[in-house]
């Protein structure tokens, strides 16, 4: 198996290696505690974490989602992604997504 390349992306953007299509709970929690700042010390972020319990604003929610979406170069169903409450929520869903594709 040759090995993965990245690729940067500029902004407020993480690097994703190529063809890469599904994220990871590690890595939602990660932008959480970037959303967070310094009050991500005050929360246990996992794979359970539910976003309104650790202070998200919707806004703030729906700006992760978003940014996943580009990262990961796919386009959630937008009534699902409007379902989603929890990290592992987002991860499945994130999944389940086929890139490129559009929300009916």
């Amino acid at each position: 198996m040759a090995a993965s390349q990245s690729t940067e992306i500029p902004g407020d953007h993480l690097p994703v290696p190529e063809r890469h299509s599904v994220i990871t709970a590690e890595e939602v929690c990660d932008r959480i505690a970037k959303k967070l700042g310094s009050k991500a010390g005050s929360y246990t972020l996992d794979a359970d974490t539910v976003f309104d319990s650790v202070g998200l604003s919707s806004l703030q929610i729906a700006d992760i989602v978003y940014t996943i979406e580009d990262d990961l170069g796919i386009e959630f169903d937008e009534s699902k992604a409007a379902s989603v409450k929890t990290v592992a929520d987002l991860v499945k869903l994130a999944g389940e997504s086929n890139p490129g594709s559009a929300a009916a």
